[in-house]
């Protein structure tokens, strides 16, 4: 989202004519796209690499897709509500329903397999 990237103080870069313009969820409807978007984003000692298109309007001011989470080793185990971050750090994926969620867990630095989350 344009104002969220405004926000963040990260540079908006014009689109090059090789750049596949996105479409929105139904594959054809385009999306107001003005510009790229570079940033790395660190929390703890995890640093996450984002680059993605920005956009005029949108219903969550950022999207993180399946691109996202493979450059950054990003794993969910949806039906635990788990997520894993380049094979070491375990976290409780946002919930679905936050009102529904009592408490929040984080654990970082914990080494997990990613197979043995699979039943």
């Amino acid at each position: 989202l344009e104002a969220e990237a405004i926000r963040l103080g990260i540079k908006i870069i014009p689109l090059d004519q090789a750049d596949k313009i996105p479409n929105q969820a139904d594959g054809k409807s385009p999306l107001h796209t003005i510009g790229a978007a570079i940033a790395t984003f660190t929390r703890d000692d995890l640093n996450l690499i984002f680059h993605g298109y920005v956009v005029k309007a949108l219903a969550q001011p950022i999207l993180c897709g399946l691109p996202f989470m493979d450059r950054n080793k990003i794993v969910q185990h949806i039906s635990r509500d788990l997520m894993m971050v380049q094979g070491r750090s375990v976290m409780e994926d946002p919930p679905i329903y936050p009102e529904n969620t009592f408490s929040m867990v984080q654990e970082v630095n914990t080494k997990v397999d990613p197979l043995s989350l699979i039943e």
